[in-house]
């Protein structure tokens, strides 16, 4: 019987751990991210949102890895200002707009 190396020698080859690859209709139906695809894009460029990758020319994914810690994050900064409800902000901004008057 063949048992898949577990030993802990650093001559041991090396055996990587397979990563889940997630299409944008896998982001919405598995992990219940709605964003649009230009959403994505502006997240992925501010640094924001996990980035995707093509792993065949026309063919984009997400590692689901990076996505369930990046939900994990947003879990966890959920009490962070940042996340204050929508209109908390636009009263603070509204109140802020007549004190400058």
């Amino acid at each position: 019987m063949n048992t898949p190396h577990t030993s802990t020698d650093p001559a041991a080859p090396f055996k990587p751990a397979l990563q889940r690859f997630l299409s944008a209709k896998d982001l919405r139906e598995r992990c219940g991210i709605t964003y649009t695809r230009m959403h994505l894009t502006r997240l992925e460029a501010a640094g924001k949102f996990p980035k995707r990758f093509y792993p065949t020319p026309g063919r984009c994914a997400w590692i689901e890895q990076e996505i369930a810690e990046w939900q994990m994050e947003r879990v966890a900064n959920r009490d962070v200002e940042l996340c204050k409800p929508v209109n908390a902000i636009v009263r603070s901004k509204a109140g802020s707009r007549s004190a400058a008057k």
